[in-house]
């Protein structure tokens, strides 16, 4: 698995790479803020594939992870959700379905943000 397919394999699933909502910790002039969505149904229908589970056992899953995050969010944060403004990009994996292609506007963004020499 290159690289690109890991990076969108990773984020695509029901996990995240980044301590949770560590764009609020870090220096904002220091960290590219990267957020991936999709839908609830893909997201629903992909972690039933990853975990070979019925689709409606993935939306019980997948409602009570989202709670967690939820609950924590709020509780640490004093916030409901993250609003898209925190973010340098959003990328929805409902439409850029390519791994490469994730990770192309990921490096793109990096190198806009912070210059080729990083």
């Amino acid at each position: 698995m290159c690289f690109a397919e890991f990076v969108f394999d990773f984020f695509h699933s029901s996990h995240t790479l980044n301590f949770p909502q560590s764009h609020l910790l870090l220096p904002r002039d220091r960290a590219l803020a990267v957020r991936c969505i999709s839908s609830k149904g893909h997201r629903i229908s992909r972690l039933a594939k990853m975990l070979n589970m019925p689709e409606t056992e993935a939306e019980s899953a997948l409602a009570r992870v989202d709670k967690e995050q939820g609950d924590f969010f709020k509780s640490v944060y004093g916030k409901k959700d993250a609003s898209p403004y925190e973010f340098d990009i959003i990328i929805n994996f409902g439409y850029v379905t390519q791994p490469k292609r994730a990770a192309e506007i990921v490096l793109q963004a990096f190198k806009a943000k912070f210059g080729d020499g990083m």
